[in-house]
């Protein structure tokens, strides 16, 4: 019985081997076009002309897209439906700067040992949920690409708030996805400006208001909730 359990075992975890190369094969092919296509761009401003940077470009976006598709495919987190889909794609093609970014949070609080993946959490949800990161990050949670960051264990807090914050942070992936300009105001006003470009331009002030944007989507009941949270997979955010 035992040696069947090993078997089955064995089985299911070829079987996400797989999926996750599958997902990687697809993620180098879509990052790798991206990646000759930003060195396209640079090289029509006449800054360089020389084609081994675009080469470069290739396999640096089509490293980037192959490691995001094989860890969300291998641990089956993107959504199976169409929104699945949109993020992959977009993750791999117009995002991929940012989702580079997010591995190398990934790859820091891995290296840190400080706090766990949410295996329950991250499950088709179209980002890898890391929980109680402790003094990794100064707010209560921090979203960089597809990987999201939350200080806060599950018992830390009351549930509704432990769940309110990650519909919270669930939404800024697809700030990103929607809009890439998102991670260039907001890390251009949090690490680079600082204080002197509140002065000129918040966006926490305006109509385009994305961080309150997250918070009004994360305030909503189940029934009313916003589309990119609209399956079943993110019931489990809801009590």
């Amino acid at each position: 019985m035992v040696k069947m359990d090993k078997n089955i075992q064995n089985w299911v975890k070829f079987y996400y081997f797989r999926r996750g190369i599958a997902y990687c094969l697809v993620g180098m092919i879509l990052g790798g076009y991206t990646g000759t296509l930003y060195w396209s761009v640079i090289d029509l401003t006449g800054l360089t002309s020389d084609i081994s940077f675009v080469i470069a470009g290739a396999f640096v976006g089509g490293g980037i897209g192959g490691i995001n598709g094989f860890l969300m495919g291998y641990y089956d987190l993107y959504s199976h439906g169409w929104r699945g889909i949109v993020a992959f794609i977009s993750d791999s093609t117009w995002d991929l700067l940012i989702t580079a970014i997010g591995l190398f949070l990934l790859l820091y609080l891995y290296i840190r040992g400080d706090g766990y993946f949410s295996m329950k959490y991250s499950k088709q949800t179209n980002s890898l949920i890391f929980i109680g990161v402790g003094d990794v990050i100064k707010s209560s949670g921090l979203a960089l690409g597809n990987v999201i960051a939350v200080k806060y264990n599950e018992g830390d807090i009351f549930r509704g708030g432990f769940l309110r914050l990650l519909r919270h942070e669930l939404a800024h992936p697809w700030q990103y996805r929607i809009g890439s300009l998102f991670a260039a105001i907001k890390l251009g006003q949090e690490m680079i400006m600082g204080p002197f470009a509140l002065k000129f331009y918040n966006p926490y002030k305006t109509s385009w208001n994305l961080e309150n944007q997250a918070e009004k989507y994360s305030e909503r009941g189940k029934e009313n909730r916003p589309w990119f949270l609209r399956s079943k997979e993110f019931d489990k955010l809801y009590l």
